[in-house]
Formats: C-alpha cells, sequence, structure tokens
C-alpha cells in the first residue's frame, strides 16, 4: 500500500512539475496499475481510501451547486445536460461498436459514461484562468456538468434495463449467453503444487479458472507463461468481490495454512454462502473445521497420501487391482461420511 500510494504521489507531482493537473498525474497512475496484475490487490487496498476521498469530492460537488442558479435558466440547463448525455452517450456507443463490444455492453457502458466528470472541473479551470472562456459560460458549463453527474444514479437505472432489453433480443435460443454469466469460471485460491495440479484439470476439461495467489514472483512466472494467474490475498472479501466471486461456479482453496484456509472458508461463506467451496485440509479434524466454517467438501491431503500408498502396498503384495482398488474406495469413503456426520 505503501509503495502504490508513492508511485500516485509521485507521478502527480511529476506531471504537476510539467505544467499539467495533479489529478492527470492521479489519472495516470490508475492507468498503470490497471495493467498489472496487482491490480485487484490494490483496488482492495485503496478501497477505505477511495471512499473517504469520493465522499469528500461529491460533498463539495453537491456544495458548489447553486439550485437558484439552475431554476434562473432550467430550460437552457436541461437542453444542454441533454445534448452532453446524448452526445457523449453517441460517441462512446460508436467507439465501442468499433472495438467489436457486443451491443448490449456498449450500450450500457455508453449510457454509464454519458454523464461529465471531474476532469470538466479542471479543463474548465484553466480555460479560464487563461481567458479562453468567458466567467458566465464557464460558471453555465460547471453548472451543466454538475447537473449530469447528479443524473448518474438514473442513468444506471436506465443504462442496466437497456443492457438487459439487448441481451435477451440477442442471446440465441438454447444457447448460453457469456455476457450474462451463464459460463462462470472456478476461482482457486493458492495456486502451489495443488493449485497448478487444479488449474491443469480444469484446462484438458476447458473449464475457465481464474487464480490468486500472494507470491508475486509466482505470479509474474505464471503470467509469462500465459496462465490467468492474479496477485493478492485471496482472504480478503474486497479482493474476492473485485474479481467478481459471486458469478464464480466454485472456489477451490488450497492453502497450506489451516488458519487462513478457515479465515478464507469463513468469509466467502458469510458473504457469498450460494458459491460452492471445495477445500483442502491437513488431516481429518482440520477437514472438519473447514466443513463448519462453510466448505461443502473438504479433502485431507494426509488420508489421500495414506490410501494411495495403501493401494500401492495391496497391488505390491499380491492383491488384484480391482480388489485393492474397491477396498480404498471403501475406506475412503468411510472417512468422507465420518467427516461429514461429525
Amino acid at each position: 500500500m505503501a509503495a502504490v500510494i508513492l508511485l500516485i504521489l509521485i507521478t502527480a507531482a511529476l506531471t504537476a512539475t510539467a505544467g499539467l493537473s495533479l489529478a492527470l498525474g492521479d489519472f495516470l497512475a490508475g492507468l498503470l496499475f490497471a495493467g498489472t496484475e496487482y491490480r485487484h490487490q490494490i483496488a482492495s487496498d485503496i478501497e477505505p481510501f477511495k471512499g473517504l476521498l469520493l465522499g469528500l469530492f461529491f460533498i463539495s460537488v453537491g456544495m458548489s451547486l447553486d439550485i437558484l442558479a439552475v431554476w434562473a435558466d432550467i430550460a437552457w440547463v436541461i437542453l444542454a445536460t441533454v445534448g452532453l448525455v446524448a452526445i457523449k452517450a453517441s460517441i462512446i456507443f460508436v467507439l465501442a461498436r468499433l472495438y467489436r463490444l457486443p451491443k448490449d455492453v456498449s450500450a450500457e457502458t455508453a449510457i454509464l459514461m454519458s454523464q461529465g466528470g471531474e476532469f470538466a472541473f479542471v479543463v474548465i479551470a484553466a480555460a479560464l484562468s487563461l481567458s479562453l472562456l468567458e466567467t458566465e459560460v464557464a460558471h453555465f458549463m460547471l453548472l451543466v456538468v454538475i447537473v449530469t453527474m447528479f443524473l448518474t444514479p438514473l442513468l444506471a437505472t436506465i443504462a442496466y434495463k437497456i443492457g438487459e432489453v439487448l441481451r435477451r433480443r440477442e442471446a440465441p435460443d438454447g444457447l448460453p449467453n457469456l455476457v450474462t454469466g451463464d459460463v462462470h469460471p472456478v476461482i482457486i485460491g493458492g495456486f502451489g503444487r495443488v493449485g497448478k495440479m487444479l488449474a491443469q484439470l480444469l484446462e484438458e476439461q476447458r473449464v475457465p479458472y481464474i487464480a490468486i495467489d500472494r507470491d508475486a514472483d509466482l505470479v509474474a512466472r505464471e503470467r509469462a507463461q500465459g496462465a490467468p494467474v492474479l496477485f493478492g490475498d485471496a482472504s480478503q472479501a474486497d479482493l474476492l468481490r473485485h474479481i467478481g466471486i459471486e458469478h464464480a461456479a466454485a472456489i477451490a482453496t488450497t492453502m497450506d495454512a489451516p488458519k487462513s484456509a478457515e479465515h478464507v472458508i469463513k468469509a466467502i461463506h458469510e458473504t457469498w454462502p450460494h458459491v460452492t467451496i471445495i477445500a483442502r485440509a491437513r488431516d481429518v479434524e482440520h477437514a472438519r473445521q473447514l466443513r463448519a466454517s462453510g466448505a461443502k467438501s473438504a479433502v485431507p491431503e494426509t488420508v489421500e497420501a495414506s490410501l494411495e500408498l495403501c493401494e500401492q502396498l495391496l497391488n505390491g503384495i499380491g492383491f488384484p487391482k480391482d480388489a485393492s482398488r474397491a477396498i480404498i474406495d471403501d475406506k475412503r469413503t468411510w472417512h468422507t461420511e465420518t467427516i461429514e456426520t461429525e
């Protein structure tokens, strides 16, 4: 977190030194972070700062809105607001379609981003300081931008409804619509030897997955090979929310630390009880604790290793393979039922 904040301050200072705004430097730092595998963890870490500063920003915007000025020019304000929203939404929709985004996504994005933004304050203030705009025109433009920002909740509702209509219209009958999330990825918490084995199995079965690991070097190596691995702490609910756990088909925790695994499973189960949790356990007792925390299934690695060893031993002393496999399957079933019932 300290490194992130330091980089933001340095970038803002550099842009200010170059004669640009501090806000532009912050924006560039955000673009820099968004292109890395650390983006989800960063978004989770700065969430408290984001809430505080957003609240301060919108309070200042609200205090700058002069209701009497809006009422005095209500007709022009309405026309300018509609014009700004319509023109900006049209441009964004065309650009989104040029980038081959689906029509519903393009429409929803265009409406969501159609209002004025905080950079309008920076641009208009700079133009006013350089005498490029008259004072009355600048104040009117600021007024229109503020009104469009106040309309954001309404625009978001309209965008969602239009997107849903277009999705239903374009979805082929009997086929899953990927935009609505009918095909969900599996989330793998921890990308060590067990996590890699799960990922390999899912790839072979063409099941999409997203892995999370706290080892930055491991994440860099795996991403260089094309694996969908993100840097982050899977025990943080905010991080899981950022990667869309509510739409996940399931989550598999493969961490070695028993306490961390319990904490992760409990947090996931309390916040997203509908998500299936499959957990790797150290032993039978740990498996019981994980199931009590909310895991649908917990597999004790010591038991599985022992069962595999026993099967190989029975084969080695002359038992037929089918007979030894049946014996081990019965023993595995007994262990599973013991974990589930106690």
